[in-house]
């Protein structure tokens, strides 16, 4: 630079100025040389000895490189903006090939997600799954670990299906039925029981813990080989008052059978906390039965109901026939015992009276040989008065 011919440079952050008759020391860079030479800037203090034709030279060289930075700015600039015109174009090509790779992922997904459900409902009809099983948390959860995972996940065993797998849920489901038990010491419980015959004829015996969390089954008993006495209600009764615990518990619900009734007073004297009461379904249905028994028409329409429903399920052409009929509708048979199901025959036979009106001829001779029995359902199927029994 111009400047060093009268300063020299000594490092980084010194310079030196010869005088003719002495050397000045300046700390700094080259920009406090020229102010000390220009007398310009408040920050070092101007060489008294300077020339004024040294001093001119200074000066013109510090205009020369301002207006070469002026310079220099402009066309940094002119360069920003022809570079923000040229990452503008990029962007955009940038965003078209985005688009394009979007649409390829999207529509790679989606072969993806058809071969994969190809593969997962040939699974499901194979082993004679339910569908209703896609509709289940666990297995959307299942699919979810499986993407974790990646590709090449291997299946579990048959032995650990079997064995391992199903001690550890086993486990957790220990533990959850813990936890729930843990809740009943602070908004205390009910436990519900209640028998029921399984279809290998064995009398189960269900006890299950409701609190205001929700409802859990604990655990069944097969009571088979038992007289279902009040003592033997008491037992049980007692083994899941251990379990749970007496203080969490504040009433017993069963059916009105005498043998629970019975239970439950035991129960009462047993434990002054604990009350007994009846199952309000239970009670409602004993409400109809003795409402049905009392009125004859109502009496003789349900007889005559569940012969129809018993006839048409034991014969094959007339279940054929019904199904044809009503587009594979189903009519309402859970419990024969019970007058709610019972009324609920009612409401289906109507509806399938309604929509099909088949003639008794008809079904007599769907049924074949003309035994008394399907002679008098098929009749019934026919009769006015019947069908008006079961609309009241």
């Amino acid at each position: 630079m111009f400047e060093w011919r009268y300063g020299m440079g000594m490092g980084r952050v010194e310079g030196y100025l010869e005088k003719t008759k002495h050397l000045v020391h300046i700390s700094g860079g080259i920009t406090r040389v020229k102010q000390h030479l220009t007398h310009t800037g408040g920050q070092v203090t101007g060489c008294p000895n300077v020339t004024v034709d040294i001093q001119k030279r200074v000066m013109a060289s510090m205009k020369k490189k301002d207006r070469i930075n002026i310079e220099n700015k402009r066309n940094i600039q002119i360069l920003r903006s022809s570079t923000v015109d040229l990452s503008d174009e990029v962007e955009d090509e940038e965003f078209d090939v985005q688009e394009v790779s979007v649409k390829r992922n999207v529509s790679k997904k989606k072969k993806f997600v058809g071969s994969s459900n190809d593969k997962i409902s040939t699974w499901v009809y194979s082993v004679h799954l339910p569908f209703n099983v896609v509709r289940d948390k666990s297995f959307q959860d299942m699919i979810y670990s499986i993407e974790e995972y990646g590709r090449g996940m291997p299946a579990p065993s048959y032995h650990n299906i079997r064995v391992t797998l199903m001690k550890k849920c086993l486990e957790h489901t220990r533990k959850f039925v813990d936890s729930f038990c843990s809740h009943c010491e602070e908004y205390r419980c009910s436990i519900m029981s209640n028998f029921w015959t399984d279809g290998k004829g064995r009398c189960l015996i269900n006890f299950l813990v409701s609190c205001p969390l929700g409802t859990i089954f604990l655990k069944s008993i097969d009571a088979s080989e038992h007289v279902k006495n009040a003592q033997l209600i008491v037992e049980m009764i007692n083994e899941v008052i251990k379990d749970v615990g007496d203080e969490n518990i504040v009433q017993f619900i069963t059916d009105n059978g005498s043998n629970f009734k019975a239970a439950g007073k035991i129960l009462e004297e047993q434990h002054p906390k604990l009350f007994w009461t009846p199952c309000a379904t239970h009670c409602v249905n004993l409400m109809i039965r003795d409402i049905g028994e009392k009125i004859p028409k109502i009496k003789t329409a349900l007889t005559d109901a569940r012969a129809i429903v018993v006839y048409i399920y034991n014969h094959g052409r007339i279940l054929n026939l019904m199904s044809k009929l009503t587009k594979n509708k189903e009519l309402h048979r859970q419990d024969l015992n019970l007058y709610i199901d019972s009324i609920g025959q009612f409401g289906s036979l109507a509806a399938l009276r309604a929509r099909t009106k088949v003639a008794p001829s008809t079904l007599a001779e769907a049924g074949g040989n003309r035994r008394t029995k399907k002679k008098a359902a098929a009749r019934n199927g026919g009769d006015d008065e019947m069908w008006c029994g079961t609309k009241e």
